[in-house]
């Protein structure tokens, strides 16, 4: 694997801007310049607040209450929408794929739990994604195996990736997110390798279609997010985490969260880039470890407090907030960066505040949303609803004006 970020930097190029106000390009410092063959593109906002890129508006909400059996949604673990603006919805629970048109009319289902063609066995939960590939297939991540379709429904092939291990130095294990690029030959997915202390080595992973050439891009670091004591383990709030995406221009993204850098490869141009937002880091208050460790301790009896409290108390926190929670790529390249939201109060935010990217690693401003994005394709936005029972909404993206 080329030694990449220890090469002698050959070139430099810095683009700088004023800070004015007419217009979101003069919101930020721009620097571009490589090492070796990467491309690095730095960004430093400028400390007035960058006008939202996009308002939502809401224009389609699928699922009843009461209903028509297909319109009843159980839940649903992934969205997707293709070029004709068919909707895909994944239920693990169910084990079946939903497909409605571009208005919300129910078109058909399938899928069943089973080990047969056209089934599916996933005993993982919240991995079970489904995704539009090329122009004829289908691809549902049902781990340890993608399955393909066509667009109707019909079974077409599967890739069984518990094969992976033994093919990973020994000690790697598919995380999940499996994307598959037929035009290139290639699928994608993260791996993760324990290492000393419960530390663990991240990366991508690319193979061929047959599964006999996996090749890993270079590995980043993941710190330990588990405290363990006497048989107890506890999940250290505000830890970093490992974080992947692929674009539909053949981008993968991937970073750790306690540094603000994504790193890029284009698997179809073989360009690598490296996007640095600088921005300081949020603390860790008191108030927020305090927080953390009511609520943990809430969701006991008498008995796991007695436990539990004293474990708490010596736990080690991070002295920083992740700088993000969530990458996601979509059709046109951009990359959507979910700033770090974490939260130990109840109940569900009003807002996420997202930075939006070009492919080519350039800060293209902010964007506030009134949910959690799961999938965005052109100018249509997915999220959950907020009512008693499930729904998925779509919005429009409306691009908002520049300040005068």
């Amino acid at each position: 694997m080329r030694n990449r970020f220890y090469q002698v930097m050959s070139a430099l190029l810095v683009a700088l801007t004023s800070f004015g106000c007419s217009s979101r390009g003069d919101l930020v410092e721009l620097a571009q310049y490589t090492v070796g063959d990467t491309l690095f593109v730095e960004t430093t906002p400028s400390s007035v607040t960058a006008p939202s890129l996009y308002s939502f508006q809401l224009d389609l909400t699928i699922g009843v209450e009461d209903g028509e059996e297909p319109y009843v949604l159980s839940g649903f673990d992934a969205v997707s929408e293709d070029e004709a603006g068919h909707i895909y919805l994944s239920n693990q629970r169910d084990r079946e794929i939903k497909i409605f048109d571009s208005a919300g009319s129910f078109v058909r289902k399938f899928g069943r739990q089973g080990g047969g063609p056209g089934e599916f066995n996933s005993n993982y939960w919240g991995w079970f994604d489904v995704t539009p590939v090329g122009d004829d297939y289908l691809t549902v991540e049902d781990l340890p195996s993608l399955r393909v379709f066509d667009r109707e429904g019909n079974y077409e092939t599967s890739f069984d990736f518990s094969l992976l291990p033994n093919r990973m130095e020994g000690r790697g294990s598919v995380s999940g997110g499996i994307h598959w690029y037929p035009d290139i030959g290639k699928l994608i997915t993260a791996w993760r390798e324990s290492g000393p202390l419960d530390e663990r080595m991240c990366g991508i992973l690319t193979i061929n279609e047959d599964l006999t050439q996996p090749d890993l891009l270079p590995r980043v670091l993941e710190p330990n997010g588990l405290y363990q004591e006497e048989g107890r383990g506890v999940s250290i709030p505000f830890s970093p985490s490992f974080h992947w995406t692929v674009t539909g221009d053949g981008t993968v993204v991937w970073g750790v969260s306690n540094t603000y850098r994504l790193h890029s490869y284009n698997l179809k141009t073989d360009v690598w880039t490296v996007t640095v937002l600088r921005i300081d880091p949020e603390p860790v208050t008191g108030a927020d470890i305090e927080t953390f460790k009511e609520n943990f301790l809430s969701r006991g009896d008498q008995e796991m407090r007695e436990a539990f409290e004293p474990l708490l108390n010596r736990m080690q926190y991070p002295n920083n907030k992740p700088f993000y929670n969530d990458i996601m790529g979509d059709d046109l390249g951009r990359i959507w960066v979910q700033r770090n939201s974490s939260s130990w109060d109840a109940g569900e935010q009003d807002s996420y505040l997202y930075d939006l990217f070009s492919s080519e690693g350039k800060w293209l401003g902010q964007v506030d949303s009134p949910g959690r994005i799961m999938h965005v394709r052109g100018d249509h936005a997915y999220m959950r609803g907020s009512d008693e029972f499930p729904t998925l909404v779509r919005y429009q993206l409306l691009e908002a004006p520049e300040s005068p």
